[in-house]
């Protein structure tokens, strides 16, 4: 960690690992006063739609009326809940700088789309694919909050909450067919395969989709948001009794799924992602031995078969209060009218129960509109907990579990304001790392009264993880000695806490950064996407260093400031610079500098000839004057031969 002051030192302790972190900290946690939470109403979101599909945004409480287990409530609170659709300017979240991990308070939508590869074929996979590329690309928006999960698992670490872009779009190529998706029956073939193998594949999966989505959303529930949406993308999860044989699913089963979707908020969209499916007889059908009338029976279970296994995801969007898309083979329109869906919503509220108790059974609901002579449709959840969240023992929370949660939050812990710019490099022995900056606020900072020497200390706690096939993590205590004297201007700029750690692979890192203050025990956190190359990289592969980004023109003495590289801010008519590597360099490369707004070029710089070796820089020096508009910019820097790009590399920056 290094300081641009000479009046502050520095004293790192030596590495240590999270599960001495948590012992080392408990000894110095103050108890906390305990936290109570009370549940004394009722609150049910509906959505009404006209015949047309369109919300219905002018109705009063008076226009409804609302059973619990049949016996009519009063609504004592109602309101009508707006700001996802075409929201106002003005109530927009602010665009984030570069390095700011998404806010709590700024988030306006909280989406997970969950896909069944379990049971998909390869065509439905690859049309699910489409359609949230296209999400994350052209309908995801400032404030958005997502994640985007495989019922098997098999993303791993990238099955996170993010406002990333780049993460998700890394986590939707990673979704792979399940080979054993052959065997199992969701309908489609003329003679189903009535082996046993079959039949546990089917029952397996379908129970390994159900739980795969009780673990979602179960991790939504303390996520912000009134009405959070699952959109779940499958060929269909069969839930009526096939006769003869034993339902692959049964409606018990499929309930405990919609009950802990409404203890937690949560609305299901359920989407066929086979698209419009045909069941008239077809190219693969071999019917030449077949009696008319075995062809005849065979097409009518097979429309049954297939009416059959889209019963599952009617029953989890109806029990919620969400939609069911059939037949659509653009499955990106599915997804639109999902979002379309969360635009706005009423939320009616009713007294609970004062002898409600925990153990209580799941209460049924029904909402109904009055004099509906307009055919307006109505759609709510149909169950909710009869009582209260449990009383819980007061629970001190220590300082290394706020450490760990902030560490593992979406969302930016705010205590600490700190910014994160993290590149990827090799290190002195070849081997790829994460480079990081942290510029730390020193606002908040506790520090104590001065000693001897005259100087002040505050001691803080950083934790930073990796997550790609194989994780890595640092940990580190260091503590601060400032002059008495130089204490305000370290509140005013702040420091720059810099590490690098080694990586076990390429691919897909996120970076995720936690500090805590041990004097006031106030946390920050911070998280960024870093894309590090396949590794071992054979010599032919071309590949860049990330960038950095500094105040000033390197070229001149005196003029670094890792403060203007962590914070990645500058000022127009001043000079600053940006750099890279690049790595195997060969004969007839050229290095060409663009600078983007809103992923557009507004300036091109001249091709410049690289010369050959492992290890080549590249960079430049740029003023923007006064005329070039304010906000937020992308530096790319691109790797040519023969005009074409085989390596690029690039980094956000703000220009006040």
């Amino acid at each position: 960690m290094r300081s641009a002051y000479n009046d502050v030192q520095v004293m790192n302790s030596s590495k240590f690992a999270v599960l001495c972190l948590t012992g080392v900290l408990i000894a110095q946690e103050p108890a906390p006063p305990p936290i109570r939470v009370t549940v004394t109403l009722v609150q049910i979101d509906a959505v009404v739609t006209d015949r047309q599909g369109k919300h219905v945004a002018n109705l009063t409480a008076d226009d409804f009326e609302v059973l619990e287990n049949n016996k009519p409530r009063k609504i004592s609170a109602f309101s009508y809940v707006s700001g996802n659709g075409e929201e106002d300017k003005a109530a927009a979240p602010a665009r984030r700088q570069p390095g700011q991990t998404l806010r709590e308070q700024d988030v306006r939508r909280t989406i997970a789309f969950a896909v069944d590869d379990l049971r998909m074929t390869a065509v439905s996979l690859q049309d699910t694919r489409l359609a949230l590329r296209k999400f994350v690309n052209t309908q995801m928006r400032e404030g958005d909050v997502v994640a985007i999960v495989a019922t098997s698992g098999n993303l791993g670490s990238l099955q996170r909450f993010t406002s990333e872009k780049r993460l998700l779009l890394t986590a939707i190529d990673r979704i792979q067919t399940n080979i054993a998706n052959d065997a199992v029956n969701v309908g489609d073939t003329l003679v189903p395969d009535d082996s046993t193998v079959a039949n546990l594949l089917n029952r397996r999966f379908s129970y390994g989709t159900m739980g795969a989505i009780r673990i979602l959303i179960e991790g939504m529930r303390q996520l912000p948001g009134g009405r959070k949406a699952v959109v779940l993308f499958s060929d269909g999860l069969q839930l009526r009794d096939v006769p003869g044989k034993k339902a692959v699913l049964n409606v018990d089963d499929a309930r405990k799924v919609t009950d802990q979707a409404n203890r937690s908020a949560v609305v299901i969209y359920s989407i066929d992602a086979r698209g419009l499916v045909n069941t008239a007889l077809n190219a693969t059908d071999d019917v030449t031995f077949m009696p008319q009338e075995s062809v005849t029976q065979a097409l009518t279970d097979r429309m049954a078969r297939f009416r059959q296994v889209r019963d599952g995801l009617s029953f989890l969007s109806g029990e919620t209060g969400g939609l069911t898309m059939f037949d659509q083979n653009d499955l990106s329109l599915g997804v639109a009218k999902a979002l379309e869906d969360q635009a706005g919503y009423y939320l009616l509220g009713f007294p609970r129960d004062a002898d409600a108790k925990p153990t209580d059974p799941m209460r049924r609901l029904t909402v109904r509109l009055k004099n509906n002579k307009s055919g307006l449709k109505i759609r709510y959840r149909h169950s909710f907990s009869g009582s209260g969240p449990a009383a819980e023992e007061p629970k001190a929370v220590t300082p290394a579990a706020r450490l760990l949660q902030a560490l593992h939050s979406p969302f930016a812990a705010q205590d600490i304001e700190l910014q994160l710019t993290p590149s990827f490099v090799l290190d002195d022995m070849d081997r790829p790392a994460i480079r990081g900056l942290v510029h730390l606020s020193g606002k908040n900072l506790e520090f104590g009264e001065p000693d001897a020497e005259g100087y002040r200390m505050a001691t803080l706690y950083i934790v930073a993880m990796t997550e790609a096939e194989q994780a890595a993590s640092i940990d580190r205590s260091f503590k601060i000695r400032v002059l008495a004297d130089a204490v305000a201007k370290v509140r005013e700029n702040g420091f720059v806490y810099t590490f690098e750690q080694a990586l076990k692979s390429g691919g897909p890192h996120y970076l995720r950064v936690a500090v805590l203050d041990g004097g006031s025990m106030g946390v920050g956190s911070a998280s960024r996407y870093v894309d590090v190359p396949d590794w071992p990289a054979p010599p032919s592969t071309v590949f860049c260093s990330g960038m950095s980004m500094a105040k000033g023109d390197p070229r001149q003495a005196g003029s670094a400031d890792e403060a203007s590289a962590a914070l990645r801010q500058f000022r127009r008519g001043e000079p600053f610079s940006y750099g890279l590597t690049v790595y195997h360099s060969r004969p007839g490369l050229t290095g060409e500098a663009r600078l983007l707004r809103d992923g557009k070029p507004v300036w091109t710089g001249s091709p410049y000839a690289l010369a050959a070796g492992p290890r080549v820089p590249f960079g430049g020096v740029l003023t923007l004057g006064a005329s070039t508009s304010e906000g937020p910019y992308t530096m790319e820097v691109r790797i040519l031969e023969g005009g074409k790009p085989v390596a690029s590399q690039s980094i956000e920056f703000l220009l006040r």
